[in-house]
């Protein structure tokens, strides 16, 4: 019987070489599914970081050029610095880095301990 794909039995059940594969997949899935859904927010929490780096960095070079003509021309004084712009982002930047960190580690975790303990 080797090389060939047997015949359906009279019960209709799928022949034993290919029972239960979506059922694998479906027991896997459910197995890590809190591992990729902590991967998965990890990745949300990526993405919303380099819109925040974005968003910093054209508000830092607004400032940049706000202080150029305070500096040189006298106009445009009171905006912003881009000392405290780039100040406030290394804090959001080190929260976005513990976060990611965080539900990566968690994500790890839960997934060996499920993939060791079935």
């Amino acid at each position: 019987m080797e090389g060939r794909i047997p015949a359906r039995p009279p019960s209709g059940a799928a022949p034993e070489p290919y029972s239960g594969s979506v059922g694998v997949w479906r027991r896997l899935l459910r197995r890590h599914l809190v591992s990729l859904v902590s991967l998965a927010v990890a990745g949300l929490i990526c993405l919303a970081a380099i819109a925040d780096h974005r968003n910093k960095q054209s508000r830092m070079d607004r400032a940049e050029v706000g202080e150029w003509y305070c500096t040189h021309l006298g106009t445009r004084c009171g905006g912003p610095s881009s000392e405290s712009i780039e100040r406030h982002w290394n804090e959001r930047q080190l929260g976005y880095e513990i976060a990611v960190s965080v539900c990566g580690a968690f994500a790890i975790a839960i997934g060996i301990y499920r993939t060791a303990r079935s």
